[in-house]
């Protein structure tokens, strides 16, 4: 606690709180759960549900572990998961999973499809790149940016993986996200061949199209990309992915 401010540990998340005569109310995940409703109080945290006990009682789960880099002077936050039969020695593919917004951010919650990834004997992480919520508003702040400092951020945080562990296969990478996960899926396979596969799931591939069809809001498009398709069309289109299909060599899933 600082300056009238509850600090969370990066390796948790607040979705929504109340607070009163000192304490805090607020419902919440950690330790690769589901959430639950927890109270801070006397300096302590403690949680007073426990609506999915049960549940993980009866599945094994893979725990996300709290991974960070710095790029360009930033902290670049993130996760792994280890895969199945992890043993330290054999060689495992790997997946990098890309989060939506930009404006949102990952944490260790319980993500279905990471864990069933991982079950399937893949290790997979996924980071908070620039752009990301929860780091202040100039982190947040990719406007006119979208796939430059965010994906270098995210090219980063591969290396680093990868270089942090060895026993990762690097030649069977894979690559997937949605909305903007899906976006960025696309900006990669337009921009490098590193990653064997990639599925995009609901992606924009296309703004100057988006602008006007877009079900998030037509200003949204033009506000996010610092121009329309009137004022600076070449602009709109450079940050497109569907620029760069004709340089896209990867094999790509495209659910929408």
């Amino acid at each position: 606690r600082r300056d009238g401010e509850l600090q969370v540990a990066f390796d948790r998340g607040v979705d929504s709180f109340d607070a009163k005569n000192g304490r805090i109310v607020f419902a919440g995940v950690e330790n690769s759960r589901l959430p639950e409703l927890y109270i801070w109080e006397n300096g302590a945290m403690r949680a007073i549900t426990h609506f999915h006990d049960a549940f993980f009682e009866m599945v094994q789960t893979s725990k996300a572990n709290l991974f960070e880099v710095e790029n360009d002077g930033a902290r670049i936050g993130g996760f792994y998961m280890l895969p199945r039969g992890w043993n330290g020695v054999q060689s495992f593919p790997a997946i990098c999973y890309i989060h939506g917004g930009p404006k949102s951010f990952t944490k260790s919650d319980y993500l279905h499809e990471l864990q069933v990834y991982a079950a399937n004997g893949y290790f997979v992480y996924w980071c908070n790149p620039r752009g990301s919520d929860g780091q202040g508003n100039d982190f947040a702040d990719i406007r006119g940016k979208y796939g430059t400092i965010d994906y270098d951020d995210i090219m980063k945080y591969t290396d680093a993986i990868l270089k942090a562990f060895p026993q990762i296969d690097a030649s069977r990478l894979g690559v997937t996200g949605g909305s903007y996960g899906g976006y960025m899926t696309n900006w990669i396979i337009g921009h490098t061949d590193r990653f064997r596969t990639a599925i995009s799931r609901c992606c924009i591939s296309n703004l100057t199209t988006k602008v006007l069809t877009t079900d998030i809001g037509y200003i949204h498009n033009m506000e996010q990309q610092a121009c329309t398709p009137w004022s600076d069309f070449e602009k709109m289109w450079w940050h497109s992915p569907l620029r760069y299909a004709d340089q896209v060599k990867t094999p790509t899933l495209f659910i929408h």
